[in-house]
């Protein structure tokens, strides 16, 4: 006979075995001495929530001299940055070091915050250093921003850097210092599995997207309005490029459906100061842009020209242009070599 109390040790391990597991960890956020603490040992964290705006005015809270991003994940996994709709305001240390840096991670969201990184300071330019990514997610794999917001980066707002799975939803970049979002490099961090989806990128210096090596890319129901607005990279012919709103420099199998072109002009290039609605390829660089279907897409500029315009001695291959809608551009695109275009409307009296 088992005597009762080792019974009752039994049934109590039974009891801890079936129970379910304990709740996650919730660090709560609600001023900047919260945040720094929350940060400061983030594994032992599941859940990082926003209870309060968020704003910190000296380098030393806005960049930490002990860590290399006021929020700083390395190696992390499932981990959730909740804002609950509130807002982190840095006026001080954008340049100097990333608000939030994703390394060596998997499975992170961050939801329903604002990033707000100051109309009042300078952006970066070309040859500032450092000029730090607001958000910057390098060696990673499945992270996902959703209804997020960021204002006013300094520099590559949004960096994607050799990170395998990255999804970004219903929110919206705007005023980007040099580039909205970056993503990936084909000779030192290619990216992959990309989805963007339901989001704004508005006004960026430059380009407003950029993908400079990515491969099973879809971008569906964007607006891009008034990006490269202001010229910032020389070209060998002389003069400032006007690039484009979005740039497709290197990847494959990329698909642009059901996006909105809103364009403008680039206000101090040369010798054109057009801004096509989609720039592809870069000049003389392998290995080019193969597998890229632009379709049902509603392109609107002022003054005339072509909405997808190839750059000169580069690669592109299965590229399909199908039932775009066109409003001031004056053909759907300049794209060399066999390309399939079915169903593209030139002409429309007005973007709507």
């Amino acid at each position: 006979m088992i005597p009762r109390t080792a019974l009752a040790c039994l049934a109590a391990l039974l009891g801890l075995l079936a129970a379910p597991p304990a709740r996650a960890d919730t660090c709560s956020i609600s001023d900047i001495a919260t945040l720094t603490a929350c940060f400061a040992a983030p594994a032992t964290h599941e859940r990082f929530v926003f209870t309060a705006d968020v704003v910190c005015t000296r380098d030393s809270d806005c960049c930490p001299a002990d860590r290399p991003a006021l929020m700083l994940m390395n190696g992390l996994h499932g981990r959730v940055i909740d804002g609950q709709g509130h807002r982190l305001k840095r006026q001080a240390g954008q340049k100097a070091c990333a608000a939030l840096l994703v390394r060596n991670g998997h499975g992170l969201t961050v939801r329903a915050l604002t990033f707000d990184e100051d109309q009042t300071t300078a952006p970066c330019e070309l040859a500032d250093k450092p000029c730090a990514s607001t958000v910057d997610f390098a060696s990673s794999q499945d992270l996902t921003l959703e209804r997020v917001k960021i204002a006013w980066g300094k520099g590559y707002v949004v960096r994607i850097w050799n990170v395998q799975g990255f999804a970004l939803r219903q929110s919206e970049i705007t005023d980007a210092g040099i580039i909205g979002l970056y993503a990936g490099h084909y000779r030192y961090g290619a990216s992959a599995r990309i989805t963007i989806e339901g989001t704004t990128i508005a006004r960026a210096r430059a380009n407003g997207a950029a993908f400079q090596g990515a491969d099973d890319v879809e971008l569906r129901n964007n607006r891009f309005i008034g990006n490269h607005w202001h010229g910032l990279w020389p070209v060998a012919a002389g003069g400032i490029t006007p690039g484009g709103q979005l740039l497709i420099g290197q990847g494959s199998r990329i698909a642009v459906t059901s996006n909105r072109f809103e364009g403008g002009d680039c206000r101090d290039c040369r010798p054109s100061r057009f801004v096509p609605a989609i720039e592809l390829g870069e000049d003389g660089k392998a290995p080019g842009v193969h597998g890229l279907t632009i379709s049902g897409n509603l392109m609107c500029h002022a003054g005339g020209g072509l909405a997808i315009d190839q750059n000169p001695e580069t690669n592109v291959t299965g590229a399909a242009i199908l039932g775009n809608r066109l409003s001031g551009f004056t053909r759907p695109d300049g794209i060399a070599g066999t390309v399939r275009r079915e169903g593209n409307i030139a002409g429309l009296a007005a973007c709507s």
